[in-house]
């Protein structure tokens, strides 16, 4: 008594794991996108709040008005060579003993890829980072 097995029908042994590996890459793509542009904006997040504490910091530090908003742009300058978005920068404060400088830096991340994506403004994301640093009380000024 020999059995035989009918072509077609009845061998399925391998459509199940084939099945299952495309509908695991139907939900794992979407998720490894979701990741990336997380990523892409949380180190906009964390570059544009590290240039904001680089430019009020570097404002506190220095001698004069004139050279406080030249050290927080010459901070800002540096941080764009670093970042592929476009930053700007606000700076508000005195420079007098006890008082503070606030530094807000803000890019704009576009979710769509590059700067010219039909999605235009829809699809991009703006973030602001903001720092405040006193001026040192017992530091001389002119």
């Amino acid at each position: 008594m020999t059995h035989r097995r009918k072509r077609g029908s009845g061998d399925q042994r391998g459509e199940a794991i084939i099945e299952t590996l495309l509908l695991l890459a139907g939900a794992l793509l979407p998720l490894l996108a979701l990741i990336g542009l997380t990523a892409r904006l949380e180190l906009a997040r964390l570059g544009v709040d590290q240039t904001a504490r680089d430019a009020a910091r570097a404002a506190s530090q220095a001698a004069t008005s004139t050279a406080a908003t030249a050290a927080a742009q010459s901070a800002l300058r540096r941080a764009q060579q670093q970042s592929p978005n476009p930053l700007t920068l606000t700076l508000r404060g005195q420079l007098v003993r006890g008082a503070a400088f606030t530094a807000t830096v803000t890019t704009t991340v576009n979710l769509a890829g590059g700067p010219d994506s039909w999605l235009g403004s829809f699809a991009s994301v703006r973030i602001s980072g903001h720092a405040t640093i006193p001026v040192d009380q017992y530091r001389s000024l002119p």
